[in-house]
């Protein structure tokens, strides 16, 4: 098994959703995993492709102030292709905590990625350009929607994380980074 698992990203909405009877939360508990999945998967498209016509994304993280990116090209552009300028786009994000209720779903979980060494480089932080090291952080996702059960975006608190120097002392070998190939299940 590889040290970084995309496979493990929507398991955690999956227990969630072995037990919801509510109609309405199973909708946006189904929703939130296709998400995870086909991101997982490597199709951001069909993610994007799924958010209501207002879609947004929102991220704070304690080291910047926050970001907000309004439209499904922006957040493709400046979110999802800025993110895997930085590290591999395949990341084991393992969901320890998911919660709905009528307007959101809460997601958190320990984050595994692969920091490409030319990301360090450009942090000052002395690395092999050729070589992805490893950082893991701890993040909350809130999935807000709208009043017709469509997935609005993300607001994405970027928790604690390996320092940066932290990171170039661990190297992975090309083996340790998985690729995903759980089943991807479209919302009724």
């Amino acid at each position: 098994m590889p040290l970084i698992d995309p496979n493990k990203n929507p398991v955690g909405v999956d227990v969630r959703l072995k037990d919801e009877t509510n109609p309405a939360f199973r909708r946006m508990l189904e929703e939130v995993r296709f998400h995870i999945a086909v991101e997982a998967a490597l199709d951001i498209d069909s993610a994007l492709a799924r958010l209501a016509p207002n879609s947004q994304y929102i991220i704070y993280d304690a080291s910047k102030p926050p970001v907000t990116i309004s439209g499904r090209q922006a957040i493709k552009r400046d979110f999802y292709d800025m993110i895997f300028d930085t590290i591999d786009a395949n990341l084991e994000w393992d969901i320890v905590l998911c919660m709905v209720d009528g307007h959101a779903v809460i997601t958190e979980g320990q984050q595994k990625n692969a920091v490409k060494g030319s990301t360090l480089i450009k942090a000052g932080i002395a690395a092999d350009p050729n070589t992805f090291y490893l950082q893991d952080a701890h993040h909350m996702v809130i999935w807000p929607f709208d009043s017709e059960l469509r997935l609005i975006g993300e607001t994405v608190y970027m928790g604690c994380s390996t320092p940066i120097d932290e990171v170039a002392k661990r190297p992975l070998k090309p083996g340790d980074i998985g690729r995903y190939s759980g089943p991807i299940i479209k919302p009724g």
